[in-house]
């Protein structure tokens, strides 16, 4: 996450999971731009008359960023964190717009407000700690300093020339995410080895996060495609070079047949960062290509000649992998299109068509339906709307509706808001504590009494 956060985002993440190529090209569900328009549109006059709604902070805050208004997200989200502070989606939005807009020790700032404060994570919000330290070594080994935060140059790595794709390169000679990752998890005791590697089950775990962290912000995003990448080519079989013949330990002939393919990944998504920055940056581009071409010629060593890949090859099926997300989403875009010239509300004909429906969820981001046990249990307790229930001011009318006639529940004038990021076990645990309080009152009340 980089790691967006609105009222969809838990929605989104049940939908299943991609291949890594159909993560790499933005192949999976999400919106069109005109949606993002529509929905700053929208919202904004939902907002100016319900001031208080957290839910419409998220939801335009990341509308603005995926429209190339970053600075107005961040603006929005420092606006909702004073209006309440502590909010899980407003630290992990304002890590992925500080990250945006290059400003690494800000970002780092709110990622960390997410380690600290909520437990446990997703993996991406663990690694996005990472990844932002990651960027910030790679500035200062540039020679930035901590006032020059917005100098991330690509590829971040640094430039990768002719002269270096004459070289054999080992995974752990390159200053890049995953050799950052496996001296961060090397153990007290093998410091003093200079080539540290991560184990199978941290590099598969990396990668993971690290491709949520892509799907859940911006598809395009170059540095985060790069460090995907670099974990890749550290899933390569590497060989053990002997004085005149490669060769291989019986547990690398095994990895050799598992990982056949991850050489030919990590050039993929160097090819594809190389592809997103061509028009802005040649000389980037022309790096990133050179690195997929040293990942091909380097680390395809223990594949047959007929079955080993080129640039050309990899960029064949990348033009393909780019073709199948387009059929899969240009007719979501065109239906979302159709939605709006017909005047219909587009997120909620979004989520009836496409999103699943998530039976007693509950987060920061979503209002706790009032047919829950638990809710009935603490308004009959407290013979009255449970404040800490109560998300936010535009969903309060829903909730007075479920115990009062519709038409007083809208003319309510309460617009008091209290967020809480309870949940339905914490609520029957706050009620029956209520009724227990009441018991023992009632005990005391009657023994007192009586003396």
């Amino acid at each position: 996450m980089a790691s967006l956060w609105d009222d969809e985002t838990s929605q989104l993440n049940a939908v299943p999971y991609q291949t890594v190529m159909q993560v790499l090209v933005g192949n999976h569900l999400k919106h069109s731009q005109n949606y993002h328009f529509w929905r700053i549109s929208m919202y904004e006059d939902e907002w100016n008359k319900n001031p208080d709604s957290l839910i419409l902070y998220d939801a335009m805050a990341i509308s603005y960023h995926l429209t190339g208004r970053t600075k107005d997200a961040i603006r929005l989200m420092i606006a909702k964190e004073r209006k309440k502070a502590g909010e899980y989606s407003t630290y992990a939005n304002l890590a992925t717009f500080y990250i945006a807009d290059r400003e690494l020790y800000k970002a780092r700032f709110y990622a960390q407000k997410l380690l600290k404060k909520f437990s446990p994570l997703a993996l991406r919000d663990k690694y996005q700690v990472y990844w932002i330290d990651y960027l910030i070594e790679c500035a200062a080994r540039k020679g930035a300093t901590k006032k020059q935060r917005r100098k991330i140059t690509l590829p971040v790595q640094g430039d990768f020339t002719v002269d270096d794709l004459a070289k054999q390169r080992q995974i752990y000679e390159i200053p890049n995410f995953y050799t950052f990752l496996a001296k961060k998890f090397q153990k007290r005791k093998d410091r003093n080895k200079k080539k540290p590697k991560l184990t199978e089950e941290q590099t598969d775990e990396a990668i993971f996060a690290m491709l949520q962290l892509l799907r859940f912000s911006h598809s395009e995003n170059i540095i985060l495609i790069e460090a995907i990448g670099d974990l890749f080519l550290g899933k390569t079989a590497l060989p053990t070079l002997g004085e005149d013949q490669v060769t291989y330990t019986e547990k690398q002939k095994e990895e050799r047949q598992n990982k056949r393919g991850s050489a030919q990944v990590a050039a993929f998504a160097y090819l594809r960062a190389a592809q997103l920055i061509s028009n802005y940056s040649p000389k980037a581009a022309k790096a990133y290509t050179h690195l997929a071409s040293s990942v091909l010629l380097h680390h395809q060593n223990y594949l047959k000649k007929e079955e080993k890949y080129n640039t050309t090859d990899i960029s064949v099926f990348l033009a393909q992998k780019i073709k199948e997300r387009d059929s899969y989403l240009q007719p979501i875009f065109q239906q979302e299109k159709d939605w709006i010239e017909e005047g219909f509300r587009i997120d909620k004909k979004f989520e009836d068509n496409y999103l699943p429906e998530l039976e007693g969820y509950s987060d920061s981001t979503f209002f706790i339906k009032s047919d829950t046990v638990a809710s009935q249990l603490l308004y009959i307790v407290n013979n009255k709307i449970p404040d800490y229930l109560v998300v936010d001011s535009l969903q309060k009318v829903a909730y007075l509706a479920a115990f009062m006639a519709e038409e007083e529940a809208k003319n309510s004038t309460d617009k008091k808001i209290i967020v809480s990021r309870i949940d339905t076990k914490t609520s029957i645990k706050v009620g029956i504590i209520a009724l227990l309080a009441l018991f023992l009152g009632m005990v005391l009340f009657i023994r007192f009494r009586k003396e």
